[in-house]
């Protein structure tokens, strides 16, 4: 039955692996999504809500990187909705370094 599969989303860039009673799912990462965003995967809703009552204090979870919802559609919305929410591993900006911080050039030394 379709009403028992979740769509959960992942905005952590490489996913991450959630494992329960022996079983494992790997989240798929933003980097895996069409428009790099959010990732998505489809989940029995018993191992979600089962995974989620024992991890419910799980960083990822706690600050919205993973989340879940009733449909894809849905789940690209609240990814949206997300869009400026950071993980903490974005790219550098090489043009806004930290002060203190220079550039060097592939093959440079010090």
């Amino acid at each position: 039955m379709m009403n028992d599969i979740l769509v959960v989303g992942c905005k952590l860039p490489f996913g991450v692996h959630l494992d329960l009673d022996g079983k494992r799912v790997t989240l798929n990462g933003a980097m895996k999504s069409e428009n790099g965003e959010v990732g998505l995967t489809q989940l029995p809703k018993d191992f979600w809500e089962s995974w989620l009552a024992k991890h419910q204090d799980f960083a990822p979870v706690t600050t919205g990187h993973i989340f879940a919802a009733k449909s894809q559609k849905k789940a690209i919305a609240e990814g949206k909705e997300k869009g400026d929410l950071k993980t903490g591993l974005e790219p550098v900006d090489p043009k806004t370094l930290p002060k203190g911080t220079e550039q060097i050039e592939a093959g440079q030394t010090t």
